[in-house]
């Protein structure tokens, strides 16, 4: 275990390195750190917590600790997203399931509660950006009841709101100004950085990292490590390959457009770069496509048709 957490932290100072020598001052003042701390924070509870309820109770701090702003609370909201697994447990009331509080559930509680508490006003978003998370919410929770018992769509809503509408809520709200929007943006592209760096280590160790988290917690492990052509698909601290992909993806997406982020031409193809070679680590083929058409849409966007 405290093998496994040692690599951990060592990759994420790494990784947290590269973004800050990479950054301008104005970024390294607004972001700076701030996502290596909460990766490595959380690392942290995981390993050493003595139960999932203490690690539970942790992490729903991390947002009140870091978050001294808005802008602050959905950088951190937007990294502790990734920094652990699931790790979800069934809510009940006697024999009856409510639904999985999970990390990312406990994330969006103290994150609501930090924006609530943090000075400022909440900015902001355009009427589509909520209408297009409620309609993909909808659409989730029919889905997920199958047009079963009532309390089945209570439960699909309950679950859906707490794990992706108040987490859309906090970071789409945590930004007023473009210079915040650049420096949420560059945010993003640290945990980029930071989780390339771990996958591929991960990758080239053929050793996953946070694996011993499932064990620590007694939760099954078949078939959590996959290979493909003999080689580790890495997935880090999220339970599945291809959704680090699609996590990469999005990091690669920020790095891309935030170029006044970084302090030279040098600085922002290094990022980039280290971001688009970490989706190589989980061999996903969905990142991988995604990275070409991400850079493809910037350059037609940038230059035009000829680029």
């Amino acid at each position: 275990m405290l093998k496994s957490l040692f690599y951990i932290e060592a990759m994420i100072v790494i990784g947290t390195a590269i973004f800050y020598m990479a950054s301008t001052p104005a970024i390294r003042r607004d972001v700076g750190i701030l996502p290596g701390l909460v990766f490595g924070a959380m690392a942290a509870i995981g390993f050493l917590s003595p139960n999932l309820i203490v690690a539970y109770l942790a992490v729903g701090l991390i947002p009140l600790i870091f978050g001294r702003t808005k802008l602050k609370v959905g950088i951190v909201v937007a990294t502790a997203l990734f920094a652990l697994p699931s790790l979800p447990t069934n809510m009940t009331i006697g024999s009856m399931w409510l639904f999985s509080w999970t990390m990312q559930t406990t994330v969006a509680v103290g994150g609501l509660i930090a924006m609530l508490v943090a000075p400022g006003r909440v900015a902001k978003a355009p009427p589509w950006a909520d209408a297009t998370m409620i309609i993909v919410i909808l659409v989730l929770i029919f889905v997920d009841a199958r047009g079963g018992a009532p309390t089945g769509y209570l439960r699909g809503f309950t679950t859906y709101f707490l794990q992706f509408a108040v987490l859309v809520y906090l970071i789409t709200r945590c930004a007023r100004t473009p210079v915040e929007w650049r420096a949420l943006l560059a945010a993003l592209a640290a945990i980029g950085c930071i989780l390339a760096v771990l996958v591929l280590y991960e990758a080239r160790a053929n050793w996953p990292l946070y694996s011993p988290l499932y064990y620590r917690y007694g939760f099954p492990v078949e078939n959590v490590v996959k290979f493909r052509g003999g080689l580790m698909r890495a997935y880090g601290p999220l339970e599945e390959a291809t959704a680090l992909g699609a996590v990469l993806v999005m990091s690669f997406c920020a790095a891309l457009a935030g170029r006044r982020a970084f302090r030279s031409n040098l600085a922002y193809i290094g990022i980039v770069a280290l971001i688009a070679i970490g989706t190589l680590a989980p061999q996903s083929r969905g990142g991988m496509i995604g990275i070409a058409v991400a850079f493809v849409v910037s350059s037609f966007y940038r230059r035009g048709i000829g680029s």
